[in-house]
């Protein structure tokens, strides 16, 4: 941390006062400055051949031999910024791994199993804490739920500040609609052609009055 910022993190005890060296835990903008450093440190090979989410690196290479060289790199620049790796926390010349509670192989992307398994077990949302994060699982995953955004109004709305918490009939179908369509977000080896990712969003209530060539325009966008 910079000298001046480590002023700012000064605490008191019965010992004495204290401040950190290193960014700590907990900190408003700790994420955000963390991410900025890790970009920088690993900006020429962005989205070439590796991608960083706060501490979580996920190097992907065409052949062994780039891989190599890769993970080379990579290394050499962490190594470069003062940075350590965890080697019991790091996994080598894999074909499958798990990045952000995706499975990501030579394949494609899937849900993590372990995530399924905890969508079915979800209990009926009887609060209204308990139907935003609900929401907020499912969000993460749209990318695999057609027509995610209409399916989910119902939850949606119930969600809203100052609206009288009722669990009622579309409820219950958008909630049991939504596990079903994640629960069977796996990939099926029919032979046919599925999509890969579904994507899209609710419209502010302003934006519904566009005409339709203007709201595929912004879907477009």
């Amino acid at each position: 941390m910079d000298r001046g910022s480590k002023d700012l993190t000064t605490f008191i005890t019965s010992m004495g006062s204290y401040k950190y060296c290193v960014l700590p835990f907990g900190l408003t903008n700790g994420p955000t400055s963390y991410q900025h450093y890790m970009n920088d440190i690993l900006l020429p090979y962005l989205n070439d051949f590796v991608q960083a989410y706060l501490d979580d690196i996920i190097i992907y290479s065409k052949t062994w031999k780039e891989h190599i060289q890769h993970i080379q790199t990579v290394l050499g620049k962490l190594r470069e910024a003062g940075l350590q790796v965890d080697i019991k926390k790091s996994e080598f010349f894999v074909q499958e791994t798990t990045f952000l509670d995706l499975v990501v192989s030579t394949e494609g992307l899937k849900m993590d199993p372990q995530k399924i398994e905890v969508i079915t077990q979800w209990p009926i949302p009887m609060k209204l804490v308990k139907v935003q994060s609900f929401i907020g699982f499912c969000n993460f995953y749209q990318r695999f739920i057609k027509e995610f955004s209409k399916i989910v109004q119902p939850l949606t709305r119930l969600a809203q500040k100052d609206t009288p918490f009722e669990w009622n009939k579309s409820c219950q179908i958008a909630f049991d609609t939504l596990k079903k369509q994640m629960t069977e977000a796996l990939k099926d080896d029919d032979g046919v052609l599925h999509p890969v990712a579904f994507y899209n969003k609710n419209l502010l209530p302003a934006k519904y009055n566009y005409k339709i060539y203007n709201k595929e325009l912004l879907a477009i966008i």
